[in-house]
């Protein structure tokens, strides 16, 4: 049995159709605002007394790829997955007589919450750090922000669900579900 539409079906189809179409846009605007708006969890720190092998556990335990390194509270560097793919792996280093310090980035680049997205990016992108710890004024760590969290907040925002309802692979040549 064929349903034909009505009139009105047909318009409500073509209002909804448009508003899926509808061009989506990262707004400038967005780098102005705080850095606080990418910031959700807590920095994640080790004392400058721990191991490699520490850090190494902190990091697959807690989901994370980078690390704040404090010393009495005090943020004196950062350690990367990168740092241990680039200075640890194909070591014969005891990893649990190491020290984190002997690896890590001291003095990284650091911002505060207040702080404008802008500074953030332009210290990603033309610094090279893709993790930039987010400090007090006394400098201790509050957050760590990566490039993954910019990406997540500032793009995936305004193009959720874009994205979202892309299938999983690339259509090459004509989609059989699209009249092919």
């Amino acid at each position: 049995m064929d349903y034909e539409m009505d009139e009105g079906e047909l318009e409500e189809l073509s209002i909804m159709d448009e508003r899926a179409r509808r061009a989506v846009s990262l707004d400038a605007d967005a780098l102005e605002e705080p850095i606080a708006r990418l910031c959700r969890e807590r920095a994640r720190v080790l004392p400058t007394s721990a191991t490699v092998a520490h850090a190494i556990r902190e990091m697959q335990e807690a989901g994370v790829a980078a690390l704040c390194v404090t010393r009495a509270g005090f943020l004196v560097g950062l350690v990367t997955e990168s740092d241990i793919v680039s200075k640890v792996v194909g070591t014969l280093d005891d990893l649990h007589e190491r020290s984190v310090t002997e690896i890590m980035r001291g003095a990284p680049e650091v911002l505060q919450a207040e702080d404008r997205i802008v500074f953030l990016l332009n210290k990603m992108l033309v610094g090279g750090q893709y993790h930039i710890p987010i400090v007090d004024r006394y400098g201790r760590p509050e957050y760590l922000v990566s490039l993954r969290d910019v990406v997540e907040e500032l793009m995936m925002g305004p193009f959720r669900t874009s994205i979202s309802n892309v299938p999983p692979d690339p259509v090459r040549g004509e989609s059989p579900l699209w009249g092919g």
